[in-house]
């Protein structure tokens, strides 16, 4: 058994010199044959930094004497994420982002939807700016075929993967047939699963898929892998495998739900070969980021517009959170119940054992949410071991992030950045979308991290007028936050107790549910309304990419208004029409 990254090995395939040889060449050939006036002066713009210049930064980039100074990275940053990406994105007409694909030309024109059910099987089957399509003929089929597998598992844990994931599911199946047995799972098909089951009004579109894969495995999918296995292996039938569901003859069936064993009774993660090939990733070995799952579920899973714990099975309250002799557990409605956390020894021991093989000593917790109760006993222990660790996680607006104390502990137990859902500067958003925290807990949370010397990065959504004008207040009184909070992401959001009078006011383009159907909806709003036959805004089914990042240490405030990508933004659309009620000196100030 083996797995593989083949997300870097991609970007490394198209990062190589033969391919940005390749795509200036590409580039060239288009400024010159081009008559479009505006799209010869951009292909010129791109061709403005030698290729030697992009090699050179592409070898830089792994190199720990480039991390030794901020100017120098950011230098070499640049040039391999913007200028690099900026050459292969007008060659391919694909946009190259640092981790994903946007399947569009930057000059305009026709694109793809990536979640958009019709788009990905045009991408699959072939369409030109399929990209990956090449790079798994090229390079990921003869590793398969040297391998020869019995079983290959894709896991999808974004709608950024789903087009490679299932290109490279159609390869296999078209090169091996039988042979080998296609499964798929991941966080991200677990919260879209439900589309290609048998009871989906719209299955027939969905068949396609089927084509390409002989099962998938939803939710939990660590014990149900091995048992798939064994199955494979032993010739013996699917029925005892939980969580699967499987092609049996022209049928999909449909096996029982099971959460399984406790997180704390599974293994710590086997990184295979992965972590040997290091050298291969775009940062220098020693500060490479490993991901560490410390629990399963939310613990609080309440938040109206988040369906990410329904990789857990905690969804809409499926499970409850219950308390036995200190040990937190998630407590299904049928009895069941899964450990939700894992041992701190057990935690402790794994980063150890990566830390000692690899020299590895940053981590990255990458829990739906980490609890900051069992974040302060993670970092007392670190403290007492003395184990030298720097590490993330992704937490909630909790009570217990405003205590200086209690922030200065978790940083010499090696926090260093806390991402944080704050969501909105209303209260009666807050409340809407049942959050649980008051507004005023936003800054004394910020001011006790800050003191610290651990890093944010926030999160906001806005949805309605109000917040716009509270945003940009926001942005203008504390200016100190830019280079605190280091990303804003603004998200399109509607509640479900919007009325569809309330939603005409937000956006011109109403869809009927019959439009979305052929989409991937994934977000717990889609679920509320979707069996009421509820309206959706136009671009809710694009919830998951569409999103505006600012550096808000680089832009001034005013600027937000003016920047292209809010067009694309439902919501942000009527943001310039919003700001006019906003005085300029209220921007400038």
């Amino acid at each position: 058994m083996d797995w593989w990254d083949e997300n870097i090995k991609f970007f490394r395939y198209y990062y190589s010199e033969k391919k940005i040889s390749l795509a200036y060449q590409l580039v060239e050939e288009k400024m010159i044959s081009c008559i479009n006036p505006d799209h010869k002066l951009a292909y010129s713009t791109v061709l403005e930094q030698p290729v030697e210049k992009l090699l050179e930064a592409i070898s830089d980039i792994s190199k720990s004497e480039t991390f030794a100074d901020m100017h120098t990275f950011q230098d070499v940053f640049n040039t391999v994420f913007i200028d690099c990406a900026s050459v292969l994105s007008h060659a391919f007409d694909v946009v190259f982002d640092y981790n994903q694909l946007i399947y569009k030309s930057p000059l305009g024109g026709k694109g793809y939807n990536f979640v958009r059910a019709y788009d990905v099987i045009e991408l699959v089957s072939g369409a030109p700016q399929n990209i990956s399509l090449e790079f798994f003929k090229e390079s990921t089929l003869p590793r398969i075929k040297e391998f020869a597998p019995k079983i290959l598992g894709i896991s999808i844990s974004s709608g950024f993967e789903l087009v490679p994931a299932f290109t490279l599911a159609k390869l296999v199946k078209d090169s091996f047939g039988d042979d080998i047995h296609v499964t798929i799972g991941g966080n991200f098909f677990s919260r879209v699963e439900h589309r290609f089951r048998n009871a989906e009004p719209e299955k027939e579109l969905y068949k396609v898929f089927w084509k390409w894969m002989d099962s998938f495995v939803y939710s939990k999918g660590d014990y149900a892998l091995l048992k798939l296995v064994d199955c494979i292996r032993n010739n013996k039938e699917f029925k005892s495998v939980p969580n699967l569901v499987y092609k049996s003859g022209s049928s999909i069936i449909e096996n029982d739900f099971e959460y399984g064993p406790s997180i704390d009774e599974l293994p710590p993660s086997n990184f295979g070969s992965v972590l040997d090939q290091r050298d291969q990733y775009f940062v220098p070995p020693e500060y490479l980021t490993v991901p560490i799952y410390t629990s399963i579920g939310c613990s609080y899973a309440k938040c109206t517009f988040c369906a990410i714990d329904k990789m857990s099975g905690n969804f809409h309250g499926e499970l409850s959170l219950k308390r036995e002799n200190g040990i937190k557990f998630l407590k299904g409605k049928n009895g069941d119940k899964s450990l939700f956390f894992r041992q701190i020894d057990k935690i402790i021991q794994e980063i150890s054992d990566i830390k000692s093989q690899y020299g590895i000593r940053y981590f990255s917790f990458n829990d739906e949410t980490f609890d900051m109760d069992f974040a302060y006993q993670f970092a007392k222990e670190v403290i007492k071991q003395d184990l030298d660790i720097y590490w993330q996680a992704f937490a909630r607006a909790e009570d217990s992030l405003t205590s200086p104390d209690f922030c200065r502990t978790l940083y010499q137990g090696g926090c260093r950045l806390l991402r944080i859902g704050f969501e909105y500067l209303s209260q009666d958003m807050l409340n809407q979308t049942h959050k649980g925290y008051s507004l005023n807990k936003q800054r004394l949370i910020v001011d006790a991290l800050n003191e610290a010397g651990i890093w944010i990065h926030a999160y906001f959504m806005i949805g309605t007028e109000d917040d716009y004008e509270n945003a940009i207040n926001f942005f203008n009184n504390n200016t100190e936050f830019y280079e605190l909070f280091h990303t804003l992401e603004f998200f399109s959001q509607v509640d479900d107790r919007h009325s569809l009078e309330k939603l005409q006011k937000l956006s011109k383009g109403l869809i009927n549910n019959a439009d979305l159907d052929v989409n991937f909806p994934q977000f717990r709003i889609w679920y509320d309304l979707y069996p009421r036959a509820r309206y959706l805004v136009k671009n809710l089914r694009r919830y998951a990419q569409d999103h505006f990042l600012l550096y808000g240490h680089f832009y001034e405030p005013s600027e937000v208004a003016y920047f292209p990508v809010l067009n694309n933004l439902y919501g942000l659309n009527n943001l310039k029409q919003s700001l006019k009620k906003v005085s300029l000196e209220t921007l400038k100030n």
